[in-house]
């Protein structure tokens, strides 16, 4: 009896160093579950090679201190920010988002003014806080991006990339790397908006952030077509942005942009047709989302096209609604396009329902020679 129950334990002893100690092992052992700290709160969750990219990157003293300080609010405020849109690029339900943070999905977070975030800045910077130096000097390239400062926002997006660099945050150094990229498009520089795109694609590349990888795909095919590589600009929309958008997330608004930046590259081909479709295909999207602006933008860039094929009447019905629209929604900023085009289109049609009509007329002088003269009338056709 004494011998068997050596054998036993000496068995037990046995199999927990194999399930321990080797592959198989590992394997056949549950997953374990890890309470790491997440953004500002606590969470008990598996512990994947994805945790940084769908929940935040976990950082040392990432803790929000129990401290009114103002430094700390702001960290908090941007935390929530990214985090959120990491799970947005990751395709996932906002109800993976916490409670606590619920406030900023539908409304847009309170806006931080440049004194505070200069003090919170100096603060983190002198308590060695890289990660809240990186969020903060993200934020000041993108202020500065909308304010059309092209040079000071590239200026503290790179700082922000090298930061985020420093904490290898891939997440981070992609999305600093797609402002640089619609930064330099704005500035029409398309070579280095290429490079920075091209960077968000490595980054983002066998990683669950989907939205973030297809919205490069997206940039990539608008920047190949203002360079005119239609061949490159085509297969990065149609194979590579617009699956990812429709099959796999079921994003609506990336699929209308989608269609949106095909007709473009289309339109710029004279492949009307082609253009005139993916036009609609934008228009119907816009409309089944009750999307006012996108409805507005693929009914003038359809009678943009219909103008051009000669569809006058089309085009004008198109340009009235969108004028309609835009006046009953407040969103005047297609107004001046949409006039214009509406005195091109009534000009051209104009012009075809009077067109000349040359008659040729013998006449005979007095020495009996015959001339032929063209005299040029008007018909007004019915």
């Amino acid at each position: 009896m004494k011998l068997m129950k050596l054998g036993v334990c000496i068995l037990v002893f046995f199999i927990a160093n194999f399930t321990a100690n080797t592959t198989i092992g590992q394997v056949l052992l549950p997953l374990k579950k890890e309470k790491i700290r997440v953004g500002f709160w606590n969470g008990i969750r598996h512990n994947t090679k994805y945790d940084s990219l769908i929940a935040g990157i976990p950082q040392k003293n990432s803790a929000i201190k129990p401290k009114l300080n103002p430094a700390y609010r702001i960290k908090t405020q941007l935390t929530t920010l990214e985090n959120k849109d990491i799970l947005d690029a990751a395709g996932l339900i906002p109800s993976a988002y916490p409670i606590s943070a619920g406030l900023y999905f539908n409304s847009k977070p309170p806006i931080i003014s440049l004194n505070a975030l200069e003090l919170a800045l100096t603060y983190f910077k002198l308590n060695g806080d890289v990660r809240a130096e990186a969020l903060i000097t993200d934020y000041y390239g993108t202020y500065y991006g909308t304010q059309k400062n092209t040079e000071k926002s590239i200026s503290y997006l790179k700082r922000a990339y090298i930061l985020n660099d420093s904490l290898n945050d891939l997440y981070g150094m992609a999305k600093v790397s797609f402002k640089l990229a619609q930064m330099y498009q704005f500035k029409k520089n398309f070579d280095q908006a290429s490079i920075h795109t091209s960077e968000v694609i490595r980054l983002a590349e066998g990683t669950v952030n989907f939205k973030q990888l297809a919205s490069a795909y997206l940039l990539m095919g608008e920047i190949s077509t203002a360079q005119k590589k239609y061949s490159a600009a085509e297969n990065y929309l149609l194979k590579m942005a617009l699956p990812i958008f429709y099959y796999k997330l079921k994003d609506k608004t990336g699929t209308m942009n989608s269609y949106r930046l095909l007709a473009k590259l289309y339109q710029q081909q004279k492949r009307m047709s082609e253009a005139k479709w993916f036009f609609i295909q934008e228009n119907t999207m816009a409309r089944n989302i009750n999307h006012p602006s996108g409805i507005i933008f693929s009914l003038v860039n359809l009678a943009q096209v219909k103008t051009a094929i000669g569809d006058y009447s089309l085009a004008i019905r198109d340009y009235k609604e969108a004028e309609k629209i835009s006046t009953k929604m407040n969103l005047l900023s297609k107004r001046t396009e949409i006039r214009e085009g509406l005195k091109d289109a009534y000009l051209k049609m104009n012009t075809k329902k009077v067109s000349p009509k040359v008659i040729v007329v013998s006449t005979q002088s007095k020495d009996g020679q015959i001339s032929k003269n063209k005299i040029a009338t008007i018909e007004v056709l019915p």
